[in-house]
């Protein structure tokens, strides 16, 4: 970490001495922080020809087959959970339009749960950075977004998808905008038996047996609207509701499950906008209500969860010149959940102020964020972060960043009986990263390439452990991560408007234990487990207006799943491909898409037990207006 903080302070000297002469850049003042202080952060922006080919599909499998982000999934059709740069899953940030959709009791969000079709604008980013997303940024985090446009009168959009075990998902989106007003609402009806054949690699012989109890059935419908309320004010109001109906299968070790789940979601979000000649005022306001109703008929165990959370905020931003930026806002988060695992409703308040500066021109980038936070009325500790972009050559960008962050406990660690601890402490550390990014343009071609090295060092880490029959939450890990990254993209316009683009990301990724768990355990010096070591994507797509075909292939690295390693899951291979023809008639669009999934029928668990499906298909009819 010293390294990381030393390479980002010469940086930034260095960038400055050498601006002292640049023009002055244009600064463009957006609504929300999350695009407008990240210098020296890799974002990963997904672009829509890629949104295009997963639009049937969930976020998880959308960033389990782009992006270097490891999704933990329970098996085709359940739970599917993300982490960035060996962190755990509750270190990964999922923000919604601002908010975040990490619940308070659990420290999780389902992304199986989140249609890809359902936002405009999906960006990862890597690193961890508490005063900018404040509790659970540690690895990095998941944005998403939606965005409306006045005055395009009528859009439609409409899909029917079709595919093996069952697969029938049908989807609908209606939108109207004139000068001052827009409005948009999808729904989505998806229905799935996951019936799917697999071989059970824990019994004599490898019978091959058919997945049994995992059918679900998942409704969804938002509304988008937006107001122009003047020249210099906007009033956008989303509101999201879904329901899933999950059975849960049993591992492979395990009996015949009749274990059944119901998620039941309700959020809304308001965001105004005051937009001023130097700067800009916003507010936001978000209301969510959550419940889980879990049961289990062979061991007589019901269980239930409904969870309230209102969230809001109020910020200022001041331009000073062309090139400084001041951001100021405060930060309100109050929850209430009622669980059959409490002895009563429990409650949690926190209340932050934070901060950014950033300094931008032709060829510097600087930004520099903090936040101070009470929580229950204990304080955390504070939050600074520090980022870096210098334009060394007009094709060559140095970038680094260093920060703190922090993880919250959850109402489950603090409350759950019989041995929550309110006394938990949150979970904190240091990390940053270097890196460089190389982009060049031809005529007809552009290519990039980029290396990113990053440190992190967590305490206070919180972790189950069996304490007699039933699971305890301790603050006893501690955790040095570091790796690095590569990525490279190009991009060739060929004859007859073809378009190729071919993506690679490496990751490579040492995430250790530096204390044992619990004394004598032979956990200390040993990786984290479920963290691969080695993953890469690679993603090939050729596009014309008529046709486009895309081919992705994805390799995870063996991953040790007991903490003293003396158990590993295997490294699996997955390849997929889609063929898109499309129809155009004036303003009318029809598309035919064919999906292929694990094309080399390769037999692999995510986690250990869980089987995935062999060879699918799916094949979608849509239309676009």
């Amino acid at each position: 970490m010293r390294i990381v903080y030393t390479i980002c302070t010469l940086l930034a000297a260095s960038a400055t001495q050498a601006q002292l002469h640049d023009s002055l850049a244009e600064v463009q003042i957006q609504a929300h922080r999350f695009q407008q202080y990240r210098a020296g952060y890799r974002s990963i922006y997904i672009d829509s020809s890629i949104r295009n080919i997963y639009h049937t599909m969930s976020l998880a499998d959308l960033l389990a087959h782009t992006t270097p982000a490891v999704v933990r999934s329970y098996g085709y059709g359940t739970a599917a959970t993300v982490s960035l740069r060996g962190s755990t899953a509750e270190q990964t940030a999922v923000l919604w339009n601002g908010f975040n959709l990490q619940s308070h009791v659990l420290g999780l969000f389902n992304l199986s749960l989140f249609p890809v079709d359902w936002v405009d604008d999906i960006t990862l980013q890597t690193g961890g950075n508490g005063a900018l997303f404040g509790s659970g940024a540690v690895g990095g985090c998941v944005l998403l977004n939606t965005r409306l446009s006045f005055d395009k009168s009528w859009n439609t959009k409409a899909a029917f998808t079709l595919g093996n075990y069952g697969f029938n998902r049908q989807f609908i989106s209606l939108g109207y905008s004139t000068g001052k007003y827009a409005i948009r609402a999808k729904t989505m009806r998806l229905s799935s038996r996951n019936d799917f054949s697999f071989a059970n690699t824990s019994l004599p012989g490898n019978p091959t047996q058919r997945m049994a109890n995992a059918q679900q059935l998942h409704w969804v419908v938002t509304t988008d609207q937006l107001w122009r309320i003047s020249s210099t004010q906007t009033l956008q109001l989303n509101t999201w509701w879904q329901q899933q109906n999950m059975e849960l299968p049993s591992a492979m070790t395990e009996p015949a499950s009749d274990a059944r789940q119901t998620d039941y979601a309700l959020r809304t979000a308001l965001n105004w906008n005051l937009k001023r000649k130097t700067g800009m005022v916003a507010a936001r306001t978000a209301l969510f209500n959550d419940k889980l109703n879990y049961t289990k008929q062979s061991s007589g165990i019901q269980s239930s969860m409904n969870a309230v959370t209102w969230v809001s905020e109020v910020e200022f931003i001041q331009k000073i010149g062309q090139k400084l930026r001041f951001q100021s806002g405060l930060h309100y988060t109050f929850a209430r959940a009622e669980n059959s695992g409490y002895h009563s409703p429990k409650e949690l308040n926190r209340a932050a102020w934070y901060y950014s500066a950033a300094y931008n021109s032709n060829r510097l980038r600087i930004h520099q964020s903090g936040r101070i936070e009470l929580a229950d009325g204990r304080r955390v500790p504070f939050m600074p972060a520090l980022g870096v972009e210098f334009q060394l050559h007009k094709k060559l960008k140095l970038t680094g960043n260093v920060a703190r962050s922090y993880r919250l406990p959850t109402l489950n660690e603090m409350y759950w009986q019989p041995y929550g601890n309110s006394q938990l402490l949150p979970e904190s550390g240091w990390n940053g990263d270097v890196g460089f990014r190389i982009l060049n343009h031809w005529s007809h071609a552009q290519a990039e390439v980029g290396v990113n090295y990053f440190e992190r060092l967590m305490i206070n880490q919180i972790i189950w452990l069996m304490r007699g029959m039933d699971p305890e939450p301790l603050n006893a890990r501690k955790t040095y991560t570091q790796g690095a990254e590569f990525y490279g993209r190009a991009a060739v316009n060929l004859a007859n408007g073809i378009r190729a683009v071919w993506n690679i990301q490496m990751n490579y990724t040492h995430a250790q234990n530096k204390e044992s768990i619990r004394p004598g355990d032979n956990s200390a010096d040993k990786y984290v487990i479920f963290i691969p070591r080695l993953t890469h994507q690679h993603q090939l797509s050729i596009e014309h207006r008529l046709v486009s075909i895309a081919l992705s292939h994805q390799y995870t690295g063996m991953r040790y799943i007991t903490t003293d390693n003396s158990q590993s899951a295997d490294a699996y291979h997955t390849t997929n491909a889609a063929v898109t023809y499309r129809i155009y008639r004036k303003l009318h669009q029809f598309a035919l898409t064919w999906h292929a999934f694990n094309l080399t029928n390769q037999a692999y668990t995510i986690m250990p037990f869980r089987p995935m499906p062999g060879r699918n298909y799916q094949f979608t009819i849509s239309y676009t207006l």
